[in-house]
């Protein structure tokens, strides 16, 4: 561990014992990078000098790791607060407030992001927003969705990597609306890219600030918001060393300066004490190496957590209404079960596709319901092997489902991604007469062709196994075949990932 690391971990466990050892603190990837940054730029001095004041401390810490951090909270928020208003509830009572909550458990937030070495925390926790919102909605489930933070950074008029406010994510989300990462990956940077033209996958109505009256709302209007609005909530903090090298444990950090507001995350849980204080959930964008398991227990407003906190909605009005209590029904009489009719289980499957050889040609695979499949091709410079190959196999809907899982799992897995690879570059060199070249990528991807066809030989051992009741014929046929299923899985692949 180097000096400078060690100094600001030491300087970490001080705030620490200040706010009464509520957390624990150590070294994780974000504090080794702003150490070796504060030692580049000689600043570890400064951090630690008594002579200056806290905000200058605070700005030079904030320097060294502004490239994990990024919030910038604008000179006019109490302005925009007032203009965009929180919208209020309906007459009537209000509906009592949980002992706990946590959107997690209604499946209304998204995993843990990782913004890398950009100053996109804005953005990340906009977006985060931007997707428990679209949650909501019932047409996606949390380990699905994934919006790209990236069309935000390179599309929108914004401070990029540099900084800026989660609003700013908001309004992009609401104007233009964000595609999927899977159609703009995240790249970590803020330079011009091609921008997304085709229809936005999610498309927000509108967003708003908890509080109109203070840029830090209450506790208790932080729970009603997440509790009446089932949306996270993206929330201003003021990162030092002791929140950045955070462990685990309730986090009560004692910054009060508005000044010092640098980074963005996300409030989605509350948990109520014995003794009536209340502990909070907040969601962070360091990966899942970061606190506990990317997340972090803390009190309100510890270090300002909460500031400027704003949430967003989609499908009209998001006004809440107090629930109504359940009229009581008298239970009806039982009623006797009626047994189920035995209906024969079809399992409809039609895959079929035209990919080329490692032989020159074609190949045609398909894979349909009947539990038929079959290879053919008209590959014209080499064997074909296994060409018009047709095998019957009867299996049952479990078979089918299980065999299928088996190889969706070896087509995904780091081997097949690298020879499929290696077979299109492979390809496009022979095309452009590279052929020294080719030869080059096909020796360094012998190792992964060595892999693959290790696990389809785990794959047709498993099934010769008697346990799954199978025919031995179609085992027989599958070991002949490796390179067959090799090809299937390949074309699998490319299929589903849109190659």
């Amino acid at each position: 561990m180097s000096e400078h690391l060690k100094a600001i971990l030491t300087h970490a466990e001080d705030k620490a014992a200040e706010a009464g050892s509520t957390f624990e603190v150590g070294t994780n990837p974000i504090l080794e990078a702003t150490a070796k940054a504060l030692e580049a730029q000689t600043q570890i001095r400064g951090l630690l000098e008594h002579e200056e004041t806290e905000l200058e401390k605070h700005q030079r810490f904030t320097q060294a790791a502004a490239p994990f951090l990024g919030c910038k909270p604008p000179k006019d928020l109490r302005q925009r607060m007032r203009a965009a208003r929180p919208l209020t509830a309906t007459a009537g009572p209000v509906a009592p407030l949980p002992s706990k909550f946590d959107l997690r458990d209604l499946g209304l937030v998204t995993p843990p992001r990782n913004q890398l070495s950009c100053g996109s925390c804005w953005d990340f926790s906009g977006v985060k927003s931007v997707e428990s919102a679209a949650l909501g909605t019932g047409k996606f489930k949390a380990d699905e969705l994934d919006l790209s933070e990236q069309e935000v950074l390179s599309c929108g008029k914004n401070g990029g990597c540099d900084g800026d406010w989660p609003e700013t994510a908001f309004e992009f989300a609401k104007t233009r609306g964000l595609p999927s990462e899977k159609e703009v990956p995240y790249r970590a940077n803020s330079g011009s890219g091609r921008c997304y033209t085709g229809q936005p996958l999610v498309k927000i109505d509108g967003y708003a600030y908890v509080a109109s009256a203070d840029a830090l709302p209450t506790a208790d209007e932080i729970k009603r918001s997440l509790y009446e609005r089932r949306v996270a909530l993206s929330v201003g903090v003021a990162v030092d060393a002791a929140w950045m090298a955070y462990r685990s444990g309730i986090f009560n950090g004692q910054i009060r300066d508005p000044d010092m507001i640098n980074h963005a995350v996300n409030y989605i849980a509350w948990d109520d004490q014995p003794d009536g204080s209340t502990v909070f959930v907040v969601e962070n964008q360091w990966g899942t190496d970061w606190g506990e398991g990317g997340y972090m227990r803390t009190r309100h407003g510890a270090n300002l957590i909460g500031y400027g906190a704003q949430y967003c909605w989609i499908n009209g009005n998001p006004t809440p209404v107090p629930p109504t209590p359940p009229t009581p029904v008298p239970p009806s009489p039982p009623v006797p079960p009626v047994p189920p009719t035995p209906q024969p289980q079809v399992m409809n499957i039609t895959l079929s596709g035209s990919f080329p050889t490692l032989f020159g040609g074609h190949q045609t695979v398909t894979l349909t319901g009947k539990g038929v499949f079959q290879v053919s091709g008209n590959a014209t410079d080499g064997d074909c092997h296994g060409c018009n190959d047709r095998m019957p196999l009867g299996w049952s809907f479990a078979q089918w489902r299980q065999l299928l899982a088996d190889v969706y799992t070896l087509i995904q897995s780091d081997p097949a991604q690298q020879v499929e690879t290696a077979v299109l570059t492979i390809y496009g060199d022979i095309r452009a007469g590279k052929y020294g070249e080719a030869v080059a990528v096909a020796l360094s991807s012998m190792a992964a062709v060595q892999a693959l066809i290790q696990a389809v030989q785990a794959l047709v051992q498993k099934y010769r196994s008697t346990s799954h009741g199978l025919q031995g014929s179609f085992f027989d046929w599958l070991g002949a075949h490796q390179a067959e299923l090799i090809q299937l899985a390949l074309f699998i692949w490319r299929a589903t990932h849109g190659g």
